[in-house]
């Protein structure tokens, strides 16, 4: 009996080390910025409706980690460049769906349309709200979703991106 009882506590012993050090390892992954999971702003609520506040806190922190030149995102065509925010301005409102982000026939989706979210690939790649097909009543487009579960951004970026973009997307 006392040998069983041995047996069962030492698996019970190794169970709870196991689950502390998934714990630990999970923390660690959260605290260190796993690639996948960026996105959550530091300024989180003081994200506002402004370009420079938008860049500041969300394009600069959690974008600019493949939308810069020689990345990921650029290597396979994207041609987005946050490297700065007069770069990340220019190729946002000249440049349209391109590269690997571009889904069936969204080549001609303007990245902002100002004065329209609804309209703008950036909106549709981002927040769920705007994900739909057919996207901006171009047939055949979908908006890449891979950001939609990656990027964490939070319903306060949400309302300072799409209220920057719906009130004309001015460099303010």
């Amino acid at each position: 009996m006392k040998k069983n009882q041995t047996k069962i506590k030492t698996k019970i012993e190794t169970l709870i080390r196991s689950l502390i050090f998934i714990c630990l390892a999970a923390s660690f992954l959260a605290l260190t910025g796993c690639p996948s999971n960026t996105g959550t702003t530091a300024a989180g609520a003081n994200v506002t409706a402004s370009f420079a506040s938008i860049y500041t806190n969300v394009l600069s922190t959690a974008c600019i980690q493949c939308h810069v030149p020689g990345t990921p995102a650029t290597n396979s065509g994207v041609t987005l460049d946050f490297r700065s925010a007069a770069s990340a301005f220019s190729t946002l409102r000249s440049s349209t769906a391109s590269g690997g982000s571009s889904v069936g026939t969204c080549g001609t989706v303007p990245i902002i349309t100002a004065g329209a979210a609804n309209q703008s690939y950036l909106a549709g790649v981002l927040f769920a709200d705007y994900h739909t097909a057919n996207f901006a009543g171009h047939n055949g487009c979908t908006p890449y979703a891979t950001h939609l579960q990656n990027q964490n951004l939070n319903s306060n970026e949400e309302v300072a991106i799409v209220g920057w973009i719906n009130t004309g997307a001015a460099n303010n």
